[in-house]
């Protein structure tokens, strides 16, 4: 279950409905506004791996796989 709460958003200043767990906290920001930062995150991490060289990308790729461990979950019961 939910809560839907009213605030002002810190980042635009627009009051806003957000939805959170009563567990936790109201937050501070709204949706839109964490959609944006995290797209602005994203645009910047892969611009900056845009500038390696191939070589170095291709590494980095290998070393996620070889470190790569998925997580272990059991088969299902029926």
């Amino acid at each position: 279950m939910a809560i839907l709460s009213m605030i002002t958003c810190e980042d635009c200043g627009e009051r806003k409905e957000v939805n959170h767990s009563p567990a936790d906290a109201q937050p501070r920001i709204c949706a839109a506004c964490r959609a944006k930062a995290a797209d602005a995150k994203r645009t910047k991490h892969l611009a900056a791996r845009a500038a390696l060289s191939a070589e170095e990308r291709l590494r980095l790729i290998e070393e996620w796989i070889y470190d790569y461990r998925p997580q272990w979950a059991p088969p299902p019961r029926f």
